[in-house]
C-alpha cells in the first residue's frame, strides 16, 4: 500500500527498529552482551572518521543552482531529522534568494529550503555532555514558527562562522524589506507635502 500521513519510510523503519535492539541490548544485564555493544560503540569506523570533514564533493553534492563565492556561503553540517536520527548535509547559505538550502549526500536538488522570512531566530544550542545527542559536537538551532530545525557543527569555530553569517544576511535582508516599504510611504509623503505647498497635485 501507500505511505500513509505520520507513517515512516521503510529505511527509516529499520533504523527505528535497531535502535531499540541497540538500547535494549544495552540494558542487558549480561556481561559478554554489554562488552559486546560497547566494543561496537568505541569502534570509529571510516565513516566516522570522515563525518563532517570535507565539503561538498566529499557528499558528490552538486546543486543544481551553482553558488556565487562572492555572496554565497556553503558548509557541511548535521541535520535533525527527528529524534535519534541526524543526517550529514551540505548547507548553502543564498544571500540573493534569501534562504537555506540542504542537501543530502548525492543530490543536486535541496531536501530542505527555509526562506528568511520564516526565520524567527538563530540561536546557540550548548546542551550538557550527558544531554547531547551526539557528544564532541556543536549546536545551533533556526527557529522557525512551525519548527526548529537542528543543527551539528565539527567545531565552535564553524558554528559560530555560520551562525554569524546567517545572522548578517537575516539583518540586510530585514533592513531591505524595510526600506522597501518605507519608499511608497515616503513618496506619497512627498506628494502631500508638495500638494500642501503649491496647491498641485505634481510638477507636471
Amino acid at each position: 500500500g501507500g505511505i500513509h500521513s505520520g507513517q515512516l519510510l521503510a529505511p527509516d523503519q529499520n533504523r527505528e527498529k535497531v535502535s531499540q535492539i541497540l538500547s535494549e541490548m544495552s540494558n542487558s544485564k549480561l556481561a559478554p552482551v554489554q562488552e559486546t555493544v560497547i566494543s561496537l560503540v568505541k569502534t570509529n569506523s571510516p565513516a566516522d572518521l570522515a563525518f563532517l570533514r570535507g565539503g561538498s564533493a566529499e557528499l558528490g553534492v552538486v546543486p543544481l543552482k551553482p553558488i556565487d563565492r562572492a555572496t554565497d556561503y556553503g558548509c557541511i553540517c548535521a541535520r535533525g531529522i527527528w529524534e535519534g536520527r541526524w543526517r550529514e548535509e551540505m548547507c548553502i547559505l543564498y544571500t540573493k534568494e534569501n534562504h537555506l538550502a540542504f542537501y543530502s549526500p548525492l543530490m543536486r536538488k535541496p531536501d530542505l529550503v527555509v526562506s528568511f522570512e520564516e526565520i524567527m531566530s538563530v540561536r546557540k544550542c550548548d546542551p550538557s555532555s550527558e544531554a547531547s545527542p551526539l557528544p564532541g559536537l556543536h549546536f545551533l538551532s533556526v527557529d522557525t514558527a512551525w519548527r526548529c530545525h537542528y543543527l551539528a557543527f565539527l567545531s565552535t569555530v564553524e558554528r559560530d562562522n555560520f551562525l554569524n553569517k546567517v545572522n548578517c544576511a537575516l539583518f540586510h535582508t530585514s533592513d531591505s524589506a524595510v526600506n522597501s516599504k518605507l519608499a511608497p510611504v515616503w513618496a506619497s509623503y512627498q506628494m502631500s507635502l508638495e500638494t500642501s505647498l503649491t496647491g498641485n497635485v505634481g510638477k507636471w
